[in-house]
């Protein structure tokens, strides 16, 4: 799963000393509901009046469902269960929250494949759209960069000869619409040895992709958070990064400070991945007071009248609490309105 959105952090409201485990296994699942939320959130879901109704839900569920950990863990299990959890989505929150309201799937066959891409009208503005059963291309505008752009959404089958299929095919699009490309989703493959742990790894195939990134002028961007994207949650576990973004070089003239992020695990066995600008929140600046302004006549004035302003009811407490903020209030106001040149 791939995630293209500015980056925020969200905090779920879920307690977290209120475990419920099942037997044995150790599996968290208020911990694994709130991992949920928090990718959820980052897709435009809007579960601030609604997380205590699907922790009920889900956690109902769980419990009734005990067969569940006696067999590796695999997503949400049941159909049963998968229905309910999306009949319930669908009631309390429409697919995309309130921002992503536009999109296109390409439907999965069986339990493989199946794609969806999602995307904000006020934000990206769509053209075209191209797509098979292994990828997605929306071709559009960023509205706010006024930049032409084509994201593209794949589903990397794991045979190698339908990976050589679809590098051939992306190649072929991407000489046809000569813009800059951001293509993500799962590529089934590693860019690197380093990016498998305890599990094969076919060399032939990282090295087709290699010459597809290549060929595609493509480069990858750094990953936060996290090492692997995947595991099988077997005995005997391994690791892989499967999932990513790539880029044209062009974006990092538009994004500098472009870097993907890999987001908490929740019922897939692979992670989502959040790519965007880290927003940076430094809060409301200190006040301060400089020496320099004690060299004008006018500031005693301005402290005696702020000082005067204070409640004078109350706790002494109190009463030099208000009358602090009172002269902060009047010499923040007048430090602006003066300027010292030395």
């Amino acid at each position: 799963m791939v995630v293209i959105r500015a980056m925020t952090t969200h905090k779920s409201s879920i307690k977290e000393n209120q475990i419920v485990r099942i037997d044995n296994d150790h599996w968290d699942i208020e911990e694994e509901i709130a991992k949920v939320v928090e990718t959820g959130t980052a897709l435009g879901f809007d579960f601030s009046n609604n997380e205590k109704e699907m922790v009920e839900v889900i956690t109902s569920r769980e419990t009734n469902d005990k067969t569940r950990f006696n067999t590796e863990r695999r997503g949400l299990g049941k159909n049963e269960k998968r229905r309910m959890v999306r009949g319930w989505v669908k009631s309390v929150n429409p697919l995309g929250g309130t921002q992503l309201l536009r999109g296109v799937g390409v439907n999965a066959k069986g339990k493989a494949g199946g794609l969806i891409s999602l995307w904000n009208e006020t934000r990206f503005e769509v053209s075209s759209c191209i797509s098979s059963k292994r990828f997605i291309i929306l071709v559009g505008n960023l509205l706010k960069e006024k930049r032409k752009v084509v994201f593209c959404n794949v589903y990397v089958a794991n045979l190698e000869s339908e990976r050589k299929e679809l590098w051939e095919e992306l190649v072929m699009h991407q000489n046809s619409l000569p813009l800059p490309w951001v293509i993500g989703g799962d590529f089934n493959t590693a860019f690197d040895p380093s990016e498998r742990k305890c599990g094969p790894c076919n060399m032939g195939s990282i090295r087709n992709f290699s010459t597809f990134l290549h060929r595609a002028r493509l480069i990858d961007i750094p990953l936060r958070g996290m090492t692997f994207t995947w595991t099988n949650f077997r005995d005997r576990a391994s690791w892989a990064r499967l999932d990513r973004f790539v880029i044209s070089p062009s974006v990092l003239n538009w994004f500098p400070r472009l870097i993907q992020r890999g987001l908490a695990g929740c019922l897939s066995d692979h992670n989502a991945i959040l790519i965007g600008e880290p927003v940076d929140d430094w809060s409301p600046c200190p006040f301060r007071f400089y020496n320099g302004w004690l060299e004008d006549k006018d500031l005693m004035k301005e402290a005696v009248l702020g000082w005067n302003s204070g409640t004078q009811g109350g706790s002494k407490s109190k009463i030099l609490s208000e009358k602090l903020k009172a002269t902060k209030h009047i010499h923040k106001n007048w430090g602006s309105s003066h300027i010292f040149v030395n």
